[in-house]
């Protein structure tokens, strides 16, 4: 490695330790350039620089998008591409999660460690939990135009309706029981407390006449 590129590698391995290692595109040199041009030298130079400069724009900004990224670093975007692609960085999906309260990890510890106590006690206790829970349909439905495609040799200008003047939508009740699906049922839309209670009081019951009657007095509902 030639003094210019062993100080350009290090600076890199600087600024950037989320890059353990620092791959160099397909025809780019370090020691020398092809044929020793000089012109071949300052391209070699001038290449490293953009990876350098794309790597420590990522380092700083890891949601960056790539056409933040080719204006950010005076780059084009397909350049921007290959980059990231040579230095083996993948754009990875966010994943939805619910929001913790504070006040809430000491009561889901406590859960945790009531059920670990109630397997070493009866290792069925799991399988005779009730596990409930609701969802809301509607007309709309879901929709994700990311992973939607028409191929065609030319643009239909594919339509998909999303919208509805007129729409519904319907609160929807179901539960298991070890692995068994015991039903669902259509519940209101606004359900609170009370309203939960009075199905659970009234009409749960209809769903457990197919479980037999050693098992129905020891479920616990969650």
């Amino acid at each position: 490695v030639n003094g210019m590129g062993a100080q350009e590698l290090l600076f890199l391995t600087e600024i950037c330790p989320i890059i353990k290692h620092f791959f160099l595109p397909k025809g780019v040199y370090v020691n020398e350039a092809p044929n020793n041009s000089e012109r071949g030298r300052r391209r070699t130079r001038r290449a490293i620089r953009n990876v350098e400069n794309v790597l420590h724009a990522v380092e700083v900004n890891c949601i960056i998008s790539t056409r933040q990224l080719a204006s950010q670093t005076n780059i084009s975007q397909s350049v921007v591409f290959r980059i990231l692609k040579e230095q083996q960085l993948h754009p990875f999906h966010y994943r939805q999660a619910q929001d913790i309260l504070p006040q809430d990890l000491p009561l889901r510890r406590q859960c945790c460690q009531l059920l670990l106590y109630k397997h070493a006690e009866d290792p069925r206790f799991l399988a005779n939990i009730i596990f409930s829970d609701e969802s809301k349909f509607t007309r709309s439905g879901v929709f994700n135009m990311h992973n939607e495609y028409v191929w065609a040799k030319e643009n239909p200008h594919a339509r998909k309706v999303t919208h509805y003047q007129q729409s519904f939508k319907i609160n929807v009740w179901a539960a298991t029981l070890g692995n068994r699906l015991l039903g669902c049922d259509i519940i209101p839309e606004n359900l609170n407390g009370e309203l939960y209670q009075e199905f659970l009081s009234t009409r749960f019951h209809e769903f457990l006449e197919d479980i037999p009657l050693a098992r129905r007095g020891c479920p616990t509902f969650e």
